[in-house]
């Protein structure tokens, strides 16, 4: 669809996954096995041992908002008979005018399609390190690439990198997030020594953009931006894409 000149449609996979909601990951994973409502059992390791064998029982596409938890169909089932609205291209002179408009970008790799580097982590947690910082090609807002990060124990731990130079002035600092909405954890984007809100991540590729705007009042060197993340229960994991300072 996405080469197609013209084409409009959406992908949507397996709608009827709703989730189990017994209020524990414990009684979850007795339901999915005793009901087969997740998306594999553990008896389909017999045929495929790889991944169904280790990976049964729910997931993070449990109920992807088309059903509530008791199976009754949701008003966002109406985006189906929503009509897409394609909007007048702009004449020469407004793109002229946006292109002398247009913020230079601070960032450095800020969608990963160029790997990880120069973002770093460094890790709060006394004595532990981060099990997953790497661009991953699973999920991604815009581009082929996201960064994932993962961790199976709780941990504290930022993702950074250092702007040598940035003049004096007003700034939007801005990212797209997405990943486990039921892990308690908080996400905090900082410029220097402002911070933005602390926001959490609302499942499986439920990506949301997220910005907060600064003064910085003097050129700055070796500004250190990122974000401060706090995994507060074990086995929680986020992507981000599209970081960006304008």
């Amino acid at each position: 669809m996405a080469e197609t000149t013209g084409g409009l449609g959406v992908c949507y996979w397996e709608g009827t996954w709703i989730s189990v909601n017994k209020g524990s990951t414990a009684a979850n994973k007795a339901a999915w096995e005793e009901y087969g409502c997740g998306w594999a059992s553990s008896y389909a390791g017999e045929y495929d041992p790889d991944d169904a064998g280790k990976w049964y029982g729910g997931c993070a596409v449990d109920n992807q908002a088309f059903f509530d938890k008791k199976g009754n169909v949701l008003p966002s089932i109406e985006t189906f008979n929503a009509k897409k609205e394609t909007p007048a291209p702009e004449t020469s002179e407004s793109s002229q005018q946006s292109s002398a408009e247009e913020k230079p970008e601070w960032i450095e790799n800020g969608s990963f399609e160029n790997g990880v580097a120069p973002w770093v982590t460094e890790v709060l947690t006394d004595g532990e390190t981060l099990d997953t910082s790497d661009d991953s090609t699973q999920a991604a807002k815009t581009g082929s690439k996201s960064l994932n990060l993962w961790d199976e124990k709780v941990i504290h731990f930022k993702l950074k990198q250092t702007i040598a130079h940035i003049p004096a002035g007003e700034y939007t600092f801005s990212f797209d997030l997405m990943g486990a909405s039921n892990r308690d954890h908080t996400v905090t984007p900082y410029v220097g020594t402002s911070k933005g809100q602390s926001v959490t991540a609302t499942g499986w590729n439920s990506w949301v953009n997220h910005s907060f705007t600064l003064t910085l009042e003097q050129d700055a060197d070796n500004l250190e931006v990122g974000f401060d993340c706090d995994f507060k229960v074990a086995d929680t994991w986020i992507y981000l894409d599209n970081i960006s300072l304008k």
